[in-house]
Order: C-alpha cells, then structure tokens, then sequence
C-alpha cells in the first residue's frame, strides 16, 4: 500500500477502561493487545506518525515507541473519543500532509487479521461511503413471550439471522470532523471475513487465545477400489484429537467421493486436480502437513518443505519418505528404508476411538461367532468367496458368520442374495461399530491390512488372507502374535486351507488357547497418544 496513504490511525489503549488489570500489556499467544494492534496498524505501511496510541498508561507508552508509533500520554486521559480526535487530528495537520482518511483500531479485538484490515481500507477508498463500519453475520433463536403447544417448544424457535456491529474499527473520512459538516454520514457495513472476538470478560480473553494459538493442519489422503478406506479413518483418527487446531483435508479427484462421503461431513474438503496438489496446499497456508496416501517422491515432499510447512507421512516406502520431519510406519516391524526420522514398528498404530471402550475376549471364551470382513473395499471379492467356502463348515458346528462389508464393497447385493438363500450368516453394511461385532466374534478371517491389528486389540485369533502385494509385506500377523497367516487368495485351491484352519480354531480349543495367549500382550490404545504428542511437537516449532 501507498506510504502517503493520507491514513492516521488512532488507537485507544485507555487503562482505566480495562476490561480486568493489564489486560492491554500482559501476555496473550505470546504479544500484548497493544503491541498486537500495533502490528496490525504497520500493515497498511504508514510511517511513525501516522500511527498515534493514545494512553493513560506509561509503559503503554514505551510499547507504542519501541513498536514504531507515536503515544500521546495523559495519565488523566478524557474517554470522549470524538472530541478527542477532534482536538488531535486537526493540530496535526500540517502543510505537507493532510489527512484524508481516519482509523480508529480497537486492541481488544486480537484475532482481526492485518489481511482483513489492509482489504477493508482498499474497498473504503474506492466506495463512496463516509463511513466504514465492520459487521459480522450470527443466526440466533429468538425468546418469545407468546404462548405455543410442548411440541413447538422441543421442536425449538426458527434460526433468525442477525448483523451485529462490531467494535474491532472504525473508518471514516477525516472532513467528518469539522465543526460545519452537521450532516449525517454515508455508512457503508465491511462484513467480517474472519472470526472474531471482542474481549470483554475473561472469558474472552481465554477464548480468543486460544484461537490465536491453534495451527492450520492440512491431511492429503487417499481412498478408492483400490487402496481401500483405511488411509481415511486414520486420518480422522488423528484429526479428532486435534481439536484446538484448524483441520482441512485435500485429495485429488480419484479419491474424492470416498473421502467426501468419509470426511466431507466433518471437515472442509477440496478436490485438487493432478499436478496442482503443492500449489493448492500452499495456497491454504499450513502450518503442518499431513500425508496419508502410500508412497511419496522426494519432488512432492520438498516441493512442501520449500515453503516452511512441517510435513507427516504414513504408511510411506517412497523416496519422499526420508525427507519429511516426521514417517510412521506402523504396519512394518523392521525397517525397510532409511531414515533418521522414520518410525516403525506396531508400538506406532493406534485403534480407531470405539474401540477404547470396546470388551476385548477371555481366554477361553467359547467360539459361538466368527467374522468375515475384508476392509472397505475387498476389491478382489473374497468376502463372498470365503462364505460360499466356509458356510458348511459353520453349519456343521453351529457357528454364525457376522459378514461386515465396507462403503466401497461392490458384490454387496450378490452377497445378500446367497445369505438370503443359503443363511448362517448376518451382513452388515459399512458399519460404524465393528468393535461390537468383533466383541461377539471369538474367530475371524481377515485381510492382512489395518483390521489385523484391530483383532489383535480384542484378542480374537484370525486367518489372515492378503489381498495384495503390499498387504504380503506386513509381517505382524503371524502364530506368535496370535494369527494364522496365509498366501494370497488363489481360487481352487485356497478354499480347502481356509476350512482346514478354521476347523483347527473350533475344535482345537488348545490351539486356540494358545493364539489368545500369544495375541493377549498386544493393546493399541495408549499408542495414540504416543503418535499424537509427536505431531504436537512438530507444531511447536512452527
């Protein structure tokens, strides 16, 4: 902006209108109010002139000096801001330098934005307005006195949208001050863009600090056929625990509909084209990033690096792996690559949040149930191919077969069909409760992804079917944690293994006794916090 804006700035830093004792000088996310609102009026590039605090305060007097702006000082200092203003702007006129506009900016509005300011005056000089004055948009229910049914009133008032006056500045132009212009002025409103909170009691106070310290926490995720949903529930994962932090999620077109009808709901999405993901992360401004999308390039990674963001990965073997300030991979016990600040190993993964009440089994429970489930997507069909295998057997002793498909499961109604035709079995479609029917599952037949670690937590041995080359790298599920691994799924000949190890887990009680006592030591719940403290970490120093 033009330094001769012609633009005087006046801030009132009264302490006797305090709203609780040095409330303008102590402390707030790190900066004063005063020195805060200094920092704003600086933005609209003035000189030291321009910019004039007015105080009964003394050391709000060396702040306003030593933060490049001029303090009037008056320990007995008159509240009349307009007579004030009067008396001040028009002896501060010179020949060189007349005043054509006047801020008056309040300190107690500390989460008001120089961006915010800076557009406000550009859309003041170029309006005809004498007035500029800031509003911002709050729907309400309005009390009313009049009489209605119980029903009307459970049911609840209509939302009423309201504009209320804002207190953060005022614009106006500098003529309106002369003791001839008795006319009334052209008021213009400027509707906040960003939140805002006037402090007026300690609450306030606490409010808008803590608004002022969160970060802005940007999750690039995927979810498809292919890859299926557990990058998202991660993600969500570590999200929910974020709350004092500004959450945004990104991922590009192939993954959008599964990730918006995950995570859409709960968070602001945006869909980036390929090739543009760097340059829309940059454009959101983020303090961290957080990738949970496979592999990573070193091109990618730098590329965010570059512009000073923090950057986690999950779940990465890429070359972008050993450039980030943070790798997990949780679902790899040794290392595969290198990398100082890469982390392995299950002590890493964490269950999703309805597990932490969830009832893991006994040794000894009796196997009434098993379940059948094979992720969000199972995008080589086993979940059909393991019941048409299976159903006998579970007839032959009695065992119900708790089926659970996910969102992107596309035989579903194939699947119904046959347990309509053929029973032993209940399917349930993208569940938000798998913890409780793994509570009334003593067996599972599993894919070898993220629900191996699930079954782990409750203490239910499983077989463990990969359904890719990915899933034949993570190598947790095996006998000595509980679990019976298999090859990867070959139709006609993996169908007799399945019901070979499923018969030796019902009627091999000391087997199965076995698996339990080898799965028991193996709890994800505390993990979280473990992962979670780390990324909080990485935030301090941004």
């Amino acid at each position: 902006m033009n330094k001769r804006a012609n633009l005087q700035v006046l801030i009132p830093a009264l302490s006797r209108q305090a709203v609780f004792q040095d409330d303008l000088i102590k402390m707030h996310a790190g900066q004063s109010l005063v020195e805060r609102a200094l920092t704003r009026a600086r933005s609209l590039e003035l000189t030291e002139r321009d910019i004039i605090v007015l105080t009964d305060s003394e050391e709000i007097c060396l702040i306003a000096e030593r933060n490049g702006a001029s303090p009037i000082y008056n320990d007995r200092q008159s509240t009349d801001l307009f007579g004030i203003l009067k008396r001040l702007l028009s002896g501060s006129v010179d020949s060189s330098y007349d005043i054509v506009d006047v801020l008056v900016l309040s300190p107690y509005v500390p989460l008001l934005t120089s961006e915010e300011l800076v557009a406000a005056y550009q859309s003041f000089i170029l309006s005809d307005a004498d007035v500029l004055r800031p509003v911002r948009h709050e729907c309400h229910r309005l009390f009313s006195d009049q009489n209605c049914t119980l029903q009307e009133l459970m049911a609840g008032a209509q939302d009423h949208s309201l504009v209320l006056d804002s207190q953060a500045f005022l614009l106006f132009k500098y003529h309106l001050l002369a003791d001839d212009c008795m006319r009334p002025a052209v008021v213009a409103p400027w509707t906040l863009r960003t939140q805002t909170v006037e402090i007026e009691t300690l609450q306030d106070w606490w409010v808008s600090e803590k608004l002022l310290q969160r970060r802005r926490i940007v999750f690039r995720v995927i979810g498809d056929n292919e890859v299926g949903m557990g990058h998202i529930y991660r993600a969500l994962a570590i999200a929910h625990e974020l709350t004092d932090h500004e959450i945004l999620f990104v991922c590009d077109s192939k993954s959008f509909a599964v990730v918006n009808k995950l995570a859409g709901y709960d968070y602001w999405l945006d869909v980036v084209p390929e090739g543009k993901m760097v340059s829309s992360i940059t454009r959101l401004q983020p303090d961290l990033v957080i990738n949970d999308i496979l592999d990573t390039t070193v091109e990618y990674i730098l590329g965010l690096k570059e512009k000073r963001f923090a950057v986690v990965n999950f779940e990465d073997l890429g070359s972008g792996a050993a450039n980030t300030d943070l790798t997990i991979n949780e679902l790899y016990d040794e290392p595969i690559i290198e990398g100082d600040q890469i982390l392995w190993g299950h002590e890493y993964f964490f269950v999703r949040e309805e597990f932490d009440a969830a009832r893991p089994h006994q040794l000894g429970d009796k196997v009434d149930s098993i379940l059948v489930t094979f992720g969000g997507v199972d995008q080589n069909g086993l979940t059909l191919e393991v019941y048409r295998a299976v159903r006998k057997l579970c007839r032959e002793f009695d065992i119900h077969m708790n089926i659970v498909t996910g969102p992107g499961y596309r035989d579903y109604q194939v699947l119904a069909d046959e347990v309509a035709k053929y029973g032993g079995a209940s399917v349930t479609h993208s569940t938000g409760v798998m913890s409780k029917i793994m509570e009334q599952s003593g067996v599972a037949i599993t894919s070898n992804g993220r629900t191996v670690y699930e079954l782990a937590h409750m203490n239910i041995p499983s077989i463990v079917i990969p359904q890719n080359a990915r899933e034949c790298t993570h190598a947790f599920a095996s006998e000595e944690t509980g679990f019976i691994p298999m090859p990867p799924y070959q139709k006609g000949a993996s169908e007799s293994q399945i019901c070979h190890n499923l018969r030796q887990l019902l009627t091999d009680a000391s087997f199965r006794l076995k698996l339990m006592k080898n799965i028991e030591p193996y709890s994800f719940r505390d993990n979280k916090k473990t992962v979670i403290n780390k990324i909080l970490e990485l935030l301090k120093d941004v």
